[in-house]
């Protein structure tokens, strides 16, 4: 399987199956004023499971997986760092941890624990 193939298929299931977020990185420039970068995309949107919770996380965090498709494409830093923001059903949760997935060196999916 190519990435470009990887890709397409998570696409698929996204397009089918996937709920509308929002990944939002905040920067902070001149007067410390900070500046939201946002991107709308679909991901499939789970709850932790107890047992697949990993260190500090909770049982209340939630899993989100998306394609690099929307953020490459409107030039979101990919991947999602500690410290972004999901905004998913008027809900604001803070990434603790993104787990990306590379094919020859490109990302083919992200995987992000986030909790709020």
């Amino acid at each position: 399987m190519t990435p470009d193939q990887a890709i397409a298929m998570l696409n698929r299931q996204l397009a089918s199956n996937g709920e509308a977020i929002i990944l939002r990185r905040e920067t902070i420039v001149a007067d410390d004023e900070p500046i939201a970068f946002d991107c709308a995309t679909l991901a499939v949107v789970r709850q932790s499971q107890p047992q697949t919770l990993a260190g500090e996380q909770k049982q209340t965090d939630r899993v989100f997986i998306c394609s690099p498709t929307d953020l490459e494409a409107k030039g979101w830093p990919v991947p999602p760092q500690e410290g972004d923001r999901v905004i998913c059903d008027g809900i604001t949760r803070t990434v603790l941890w993104c787990d990306p997935v590379r094919m020859l060196d490109r990302y083919v999916r992200f995987k992000i624990v986030a909790r709020g």
